[in-house]
């Protein structure tokens, strides 16, 4: 895993990439393929990745709220989204697709997200994807308005 990035694998095998230094969308596929094939290689209990999001160090890897805030802010499904049918998977995935005889011959598509803001060069573009919160927030109270 280069220097400039962070994984995190959950319990059922996905992996979220933690971006440190804004590389071009065109990079992050080949990065998220590699993080696949390194967890492939290290994970002898879940062998495949099958889900693998790359995003800004501004979301939490660890965090379901972060997540699903940075792929519904950050994600267009068109241009940030990719599969890679036909890949080895884990027998106990209910989409996995047996080939063989062996019940670990199983074949399921991968995919990948660039839920993350565009490269440094775009300044323009990277500013309206910074996190922004409500007129106030932090300084009203519920209790002023009951």
């Amino acid at each position: 895993m280069p220097k400039d990035m962070r994984s995190f694998l959950d319990h059922a095998g996905d992996m979220v990439l933690e971006v440190d230094k804004p590389v071009k969308r065109e990079d992050l596929s080949t990065l998220i393929i590699q993080a696949n094939r390194l967890t492939f290689v290290l994970g002898e209990r879940w062998p495949n990745c099958k889900l693998a999001i790359a995003v800004d160090d501004d979301v939490d890897i660890t965090s379901a709220e972060d997540l699903v805030w940075s792929i519904s802010t950050r994600v267009d499904a068109a241009e940030h989204m990719f599969a890679i049918p036909n890949s080895r998977g884990h027998p106990i995935n209910p989409t996995a697709k047996q080939i063989g005889d062996n019940p670990r011959d199983v074949l399921f598509t991968k995919w990948g997200l660039d839920a993350t803001k565009p490269p440094l060069q775009d300044a323009d573009a990277r500013a309206r994807f910074e996190r922004t919160l409500p007129p106030n927030h932090g300084t009203v109270r519920l209790e002023d308005f009951l």
